[in-house]
């Protein structure tokens, strides 16, 4: 299937590497009146948490009417400075999930485990999750949610496949510098966040989106819970400065999957509150 083509996407280059050339870019798509804006990148804030969180890039990327979508990071609990621009409020954080084979059918749970790339060190990988302290809730969150977090915003919002060993399938005709050509399994949230980004566009009922508010008010059954496993590598003990679901998947809303996984497009498909 030509995904590209399905959902008319268009790749946009940043015109640099600065925070605030994310913002040019997001508000170019906008300018091309996009449904959906996908980023698999993350900044951590460190210093410039008050400018990044705030300042002219944070602003730039508040576009209500299309949904602007970034990954949550790849090396699991994040319990100090959060990455940008997923922390934003009108930013849809997107987690990230494993699957494995069970009886015919698939059981997912919060991706985070040790993994070995090619040539590299065995090191411990997962979905991004975390607080930021110096942020309001994200755009529809409940405050049972944000209380996670003492009232502030917890990532992530909804999640996708993200695991390199169950990862998804992709076709490459390109691959210059001596890369591989053909079908590749990938992953990542960088590649969870632009599944989720298609899925708004796919729905196509964005005149009320802001962030992820449409998500936390979606219909009953539209996402699928994850309730199992776990983005630090020690568990619930990594995250005790928070609630443990900040870093390990429960009932409900939890930091590694959100809200869970999408069925459909039935969640993106409802009237946002």
């Amino acid at each position: 299937m030509d995904v590209g083509r399905l959902l008319n996407a268009v790749l946009l280059q940043l015109p640099g590497q600065l925070a605030d050339d994310f913002g040019t870019a997001v508000s170019y798509a906008a300018s091309l009146r996009s449904s959906a804006v996908s980023m698999s990148y993350g900044v951590p804030t460190g210093l410039q948490g008050d400018y990044l969180g705030t300042g002219a890039p944070a602003v730039a990327l508040h576009h209500p009417g299309m949904a602007v979508v970034a990954a949550s990071g790849d090396k699991g609990y994040l319990g100090g400075p959060q990455l940008w621009p997923q922390e934003l409020p009108w930013v849809t954080s997107v987690g990230g999930t494993s699957l494995s084979a069970s009886g015919g059918s698939f059981v997912q749970k919060a991706w985070g485990s040790l993994f070995t790339p090619h040539g590299e060190q065995q090191r411990w990988v997962g979905s991004g999750s975390g607080c930021a302290l110096d942020l309001g809730p994200a755009q529809g969150q409940p405050a049972a949610i944000a209380a996670n977090c003492s009232g502030h915003r917890a990532s992530s919002d909804v999640s996708a496949v993200a695991d390199p060993l169950t990862g998804v399938a992709v076709y490459r005709s390109y691959a210059p510098h001596g890369g591989k050509a053909g079908w590749l399994v990938v992953g990542g949230t960088s590649a969870a966040s632009p599944f989720v980004a298609g899925l708004y566009a796919r729905g196509g009922r964005l005149s009320g989106v802001d962030g992820p508010n449409s998500l936390y008010s979606a219909p009953a059954g539209t996402i699928a819970d994850v309730s199992s496993g776990s983005n630090a590598q020690h568990g619930p003990a990594d995250c005790a400065q928070f609630k443990p679901v900040v870093c390990s998947a429960g009932p409900g809303w939890d930091g590694p999957t959100g809200l869970g996984v999408p069925v459909g497009l039935g969640a993106f498909q409802a009237r946002s509150r």
